[in-house]
């Protein structure tokens, strides 16, 4: 007789299924020595009757017999341990030891969850032992949870208390063991309770990391997460491991760190210990082969399966702001997992291909990417690379959105999980739609063009799942959309949105024209052809009437390089000495280049940057979003700016700032009642502090103000987000409050002693008026009329609810801030060069990244400019830099810079 066929036949049939109390006042060591008087009785008798008469199956019916009848299967050892821990720790693989404890849990289910005095369940003791005798008999129970789901549940509530107790559980236990395999993982975590899908083991991770940790990935560890994935309650797969980092975080550094002691290092030489073996044909037959060498070892594909997984479940279950936290690491790479263009260009303003090109050049796109999202915006086609497209006579009309899909397939993007695009004015030939979806993998389209074509998106959706309709209330769309060879044959689809544009018949014709809709639907529906998987009729959905998910307008940064004094000796002075700078300071990697190598990273938290700005297309940039909308299913994107504001400060950094890389972390914004200026939202600006100190920025211009926000929660967030950047040694540059002469209590400013409090100044070096609590600050810069003529551009930034004064001073000084730190590396870098050894001189390029340093810079600068006060002039300092460095060659000028450091840092760079 076969393994399964003993499998098969085994019956429990005329078990009550009903827990039953034994109390016969045994003593606890009197108990051991039935357990094992019983497990004794059963082998002797299994050796007799089945490995010398060949007479299995009357033993079986025995063995269960004797587990029934047995009157101390309830009690407890000395070590609390019931008979179920007994046959845990027994080794051996042989088939009694299987029948024996799947009679016993299928007896006493609620014995798989009871405790020893240790804290351990005997499933967590038979995986920590690699028993493949108790796990086999689970097995065979659990060959009947479909027949008796009860059985599944029993098991699964005596597992909550081993839930209950610090430390880890059978789940963590089975997760991080190399020698169990996929079957028994996978049955494993069908019987956990939801509690154990939450809790963080002994060394601080959820069952979800254990199973994902790279050296767990062997073949097949992908169906295991896979499942760990499904079964986890929502909340569970979010869970961060007691380091911080999420599990697609947490596998990402275990592939980093191949090589070093694992997860479950702890008890592995438990995981080593022989299990046994038998010789005769009825031991082992069947038996789970734990210990099989877990021959195929760590496989870099299964490691790389597992990533996808982990990958396209946080892309589809978690908004775009939760998936940057879940799925970004700490190198300082541009990934993007989604792309939205944000609205349509103001002023009818048209963009170039070669600017578009190039002011997106520094995204790094995964290949499977959220959403992708376009607004109506047309593009001129001047690029040389889109000379073809451009001639392109066989597409009649707009070419728009084709040359957006082509820059997207250019950047290795495959399949996008939604698509949405505005096409209602002038839209695309369905040929141009065609050509530009060709190839990708789209799984929800939201093609915003009136009566869609169901030929057309039968050529482009074969993945589709949920497909949004624009609809004018014309019947013969629905129709069309209806037919057996219309919608139909999607083979994928499970939902359908259909948004009408307008009313054109009364409710009542539109209700029928609906019924009819979805009757015909259905009809068409049953008759798809044999190819077709059998499906559930997909949900259809009627928006009454259209609703844009537009909820504000971008400005898109009207002002142009024109809007800045060119007069304002302060900015006009730094422009000089910048443009004298050596242009490319480099120190190989072995004298410590890496340290050395730049750009400055400054993080600026506003509300965004226009980049393509013709003043900024010359610039490259990193970024992140906190604003979302749309039900938090899309953000605006970091590369446009609610009010302007992002982009001027932006300006500002780059017009006296070299070498520097702006990292733009995107605030949510909302409009005041009173006066319709827009205000930072607390919670964003806390996400973004604490996104750009795992950027690992240098400095942080934060040039706006809000109230002392009423909730001490809030407060708190604030004040250990700030915080965390001082003791990370990153240098936080604040805008003082511009709400004249009274106490600033204002937030960041206010939140820790460690910033710099910047304000307001005129030509003349005074603070202006406007800036409050002047005793409080730290350092003035120019603010006062910066922005000169041009009305909109001024209008636009003084619709942000902090006022331009101190603004653009916050924006000066963390642009003179990265100047002086970018002389202070030309320096450094020239000084490791000329000595050839790895010591940073005078370790001065740490010192600069520290608040005392860089202040007493300032102060220096201040002092040898022969001025009092808190402004910081430059004119006389940085003229006489400038004309010191004219005429020399780059290693001329890396000589005068390191001089000029050594004067600013008051050291010697010997």
């Amino acid at each position: 007789m076969s393994h399964d066929q003993d499998d098969d036949m085994l019956d429990f049939s005329d078990d009550d299924g009903h827990d039953k109390a034994f109390n016969h006042g045994t003593s606890a060591d009197q108990v051991q020595a039935h357990f094992e008087h019983l497990m004794s009785d059963i082998e002797s008798l299994w050796d007799r009757e089945v490995v010398s008469k060949q007479r299995e199956d009357p033993i079986r019916y025995e063995i269960r017999r004797r587990v029934q009848e047995f009157k101390y299967i309830e009690n407890v050892t000395l070590g609390q341990d019931t008979l179920l821990h007994l046959l845990a720790l027994k080794p051996g693989t042989t088939i009694w030891l299987r029948h024996l404890t799947g009679n016993v849990i299928h007896h006493r289910p609620k014995l798989v969850g009871a405790l020893n005095k240790q804290g351990h369940s005997s499933l967590y003791v038979a995986i920590r032992q690699r028993n493949p005798a108790y796990l086999d008999g689970l097995k065979t129970v659990a060959k009947q949870f479909q027949q008796k789901p009860e059985l599944r549940e029993r098991i699964r509530a005596s597992l909550e208390e081993e839930c209950l107790k610090k430390g880890d559980t059978f789940l963590h236990e089975a997760m991080s063991c190399q020698v169990l395999t996929t079957d028994y993982k996978m049955l494993l975590i069908e019987i956990a309770p939801s509690k154990a899908f939450h809790l963080l083991g002994s060394q601080g991770f959820t069952p979800l990391h254990h199973a994902v940790s790279y050296d767990n990935c062997s073949i097949g560890q992908d169906q295991v997460v896979e499942l760990l994935l499904d079964k986890s309650p929502d909340s569970a797969v979010g869970l961060p491991a007691s380091n911080g980092l999420s599990a697609y975080q947490w596998h990402q550094k275990s592939r980093n760190n191949n090589g070093t002691p694992s997860l479950h290092t702890a008890g592995q030489q438990m995981a080593n210990t022989r299990v046994g073996t038998v010789s005769q044909s009825h031991r082992d037959t069947g038996a789970i082969k734990l210990a099989k060498d877990f021959s195929s070892g760590i496989s870099k594909d299964a490691a790389d399966r597992v990533r996808q997984v982990l990958k396209l479940w946080y892309l589809r279950h978690r908004t775009p702001i939760q998936v940057l936290d879940h799925l970004n690491g700490d190198d300082n790479d541009n990934r993007a997992f989604w792309f939205d263009y944000g609205s349509s260009p103001a002023n009818n303003y048209m963009p170039t291909s070669r600017a578009f090109r190039k002011a997106f050049s520094d995204i790094v796109f995964e290949p499977t990417l959220k959403y992708v999202a376009f607004p109506d915006v047309s593009v001129d086609l001047n690029a040389e690379t889109d000379k073809t497209l451009r001639e392109d006579k066989t597409i009649i009309g707009r070419k728009d959105m084709i040359f957006f899909f082509n820059w997207l397939r250019e950047q290795q993007v495959e399949r996008i999980f939604k698509v949405c695009v505005e096409d209602l004015n002038n839209p695309h030939t369905d040929e141009a739609i065609e050509q530009a979806l060709a190839g990708f993998q789209i799984e929800q389209l939201d093609w915003q063009k009136i009566d869609l074509c169901p030929k057309c998106i039968l050529r482009v959706g074969d993945k589709i799942e949920t497909l949004h309709l624009q609809w004018s209330g014309s019947n013969i769309a629905l129709r069309g959309w209806s037919e057996p060879a219309g919608l139909a044959q999607l083979p994928n689809l499970r939902n359908i949105i259909i948004q009408r544009r307008k009313e054109t018949d009364s409710p009542t014709r539109e209700r029928e024209n609906e019924e009819e809709f979805r009757d015909r639907f259905e009809e068409a529906w049953k008759m798809r052809g044999a190819n077709h998987v059998e499906r559930p009729m997909p949900s259809i959905k009627w928006v009454p009437h259209y609703t844009s998910y537009t909820t504000e307008a971008i400005g898109e940064g009207s002002a142009t390089s024109q809007d800045i004094r060119s007069n304002n000796a302060w900015i006009k002075c730094l422009q000089n000495f910048k443009a004298q700078l050596p242009r490319s300071v480099t120190v190989a990697p072995h004298l410590g280049g890496k340290d050395l190598a730049g750009p400055i990273r400054l993080g600026l938290i506003d509300d965004g940057v226009d980049v393509a700005h013709p003043d900024l297309n010359s610039y490259k940039f990193t970024g992140a979003s906190f604003y979302p909308y749309n039900d938090n299913e899309r953000v605006w994107p970091y590369w446009n700016s609610t009010s302007g504001h992002g982009t001027v400060m932006a300006r500002m950094i780059h017009l006296i700032a070299p070498n520097v890389r702006l990292h733009i972390c995107r605030l949510e914004t909302q409009y005041t009642a009173s006066d319709q200026r827009v205000q930072v939202v607390p919670e964003s600006a806390v996400q973004a502090i604490n996104a750009a100190i795992d950027r690992k920025v240098h400095i942080l211009c934060i040039s706006w103000t809000i109230p002392r926000p009423k909730e001490t929660q809030l407060q708190q967030a604030f004040i250990d987000a700030i915080t965390r950047a001082i003791k990370n040694n990153i240098l936080v540059f604040c805008s003082g409050s511009d709400q004249g002469q009274r106490a600033d209590e204002t937030y960041p400013l206010n939140c820790a002693s460690g910033v710099f409090r910047i304000g307001a100044a005129k030509d003349s070096g005074e603070i202006c008026d406007y800036v409050a609590d002047q005793e409080k600050l730290d350092f003035a810069f120019p603010g006062h009329e910066v922005l000169i003529k041009n009305p909109a551009a001024f209008d636009e930034i003084k619709r942000f609810s902090s006022h331009t004064g101190s603004s653009v001073a916050t924006a000066l000084a963390s642009g003179f801030a990265a100047l002086i730190m970018e002389c202070v590396r030309i320096g450094c870098a020239h000084e490791l060069r000329k000595r050839g050894d790895r010591q940073l001189p005078g370790n001065d390029w740490q010192k600069i990244h520290t608040r005392d340093v860089m202040a007493g810079a300032f102060r220096i600068i201040r002092a040898m400019e022969n001025t009092t006060g808190k402004y910081v002039a430059v004119e006389k300092v940085f003229t006489n830099a400038t004309k010191a460095l004219e005429g020399e060659d780059d290693y001329g000028k890396c000589v005068k810079i390191s001089q000029f450091v050594q004067q600013l840092l008051q050291t010697s760079l010997e």
